[in-house]
């Protein structure tokens, strides 16, 4: 079960529903285009519940004193807040929905602490260098018990830190981090695509590209952008039998001009590997 729900604002509605289940009205958080938003801007009131639900509430609604622009994202969520919401007293009968409830909101807590973990773990699941420095900051500040004193110094040394670095610091990576990286932007070569090409033809770029271009036997081609006035890209004239060539890069979206010379020549399309 997923316990958070997006929604998108309309520039009029204030009133926003959600429906998965929370122990305590501190566990429900909103954002708004990934800026947690402050309770003085909004009113949460949870649905009525049987009173031996297996958690406190199931749902709410979310009013905002100011309605979210056109096109804002809003986000609500469930975050546990770690505080005991029942108090068992030694002359009561315990009663078996509240300890569910109890049992479930110790659960709900592992689980959630669990997922931030390994978002720590596995850095491809944290977007963002600022989501990074959140996760790290919420574990150190809700974990103070079980973490040692090096966790702690890492964890503090880590916020220090990640504020001053880019998000892709090519110091950081390993050499072959810092290979596959390069290799992204170099042609596949094994997905070459011979293109049909005619004196004065224009083609449209779909995609990030290199094109390779070759002429021999009084063979000849220009490539020029836009149109035949355009500023010239490449150019290549062989009359030898021996083939001569270059490779250019072309961004997509633009378009080329293509004029050719009588004799050998062509042009092979090859996509980047990243792609």
């Amino acid at each position: 079960m997923e316990y958070y729900e997006t929604l998108v604002g309309d520039g009029e509605s204030t009133t926003f529903y959600f429906t998965f289940p929370f122990f305590g009205v501190n566990d429900i958080h909103v954002k708004i285009d990934g800026v947690e938003q402050s309770t003085n801007t909004y009113t949460m009131t949870p649905n009525p519940t049987p009173n031996d639900a297996d958690t406190e509430y199931t749902g709410g609604t979310v009013e905002f004193l100011t309605a979210p622009a056109n096109g804002d994202r809003i986000t609500i969520y469930r975050e546990i807040e770690l505080v005991r919401h029942i108090d068992y007293q030694p002359t009561e009968k315990p009663l078996s929905h509240q300890m569910n409830q109890d049992a479930n909101q110790l659960m709900g807590a592992l689980r959630e602490l669990n997922i931030k973990l390994k978002n720590i773990l596995n850095l491809a699941t944290i977007p963002t260098l600022a989501d990074l420095l959140a996760e790290l900051t919420e574990i150190r500040d809700t974990l103070p018990d079980f973490l040692t004193a090096d966790d702690l110094t890492d964890i503090n040394t880590a916020i220090a830190t990640l504020p001053n670095k880019a998000d892709i610091d090519m110091d950081n990576l390993s050499s072959t981090g810092k290979s596959t990286i390069t290799n992204l932007g170099m042609p596949d070569y094994s997905n070459g695509t011979q293109l049909s090409i005619s004196a004065g033809q224009s083609i449209q770029i779909e995609q990030d590209c290199c094109l390779y271009l070759y002429a021999s036997n009084n063979g000849g081609i220009q490539i020029r952008q836009t149109n035949a006035n355009g500023i010239i890209l490449a150019q290549l004239t062989q009359n030898s039998s021996i083939e001569t060539s270059c490779m250019i890069y072309v961004p997509a979206g633009i378009t080329i001009y293509i004029k050719t010379k009588t004799g050998n020549s062509g042009i092979t399309q090859y996509p980047l590997r990243g792609q």
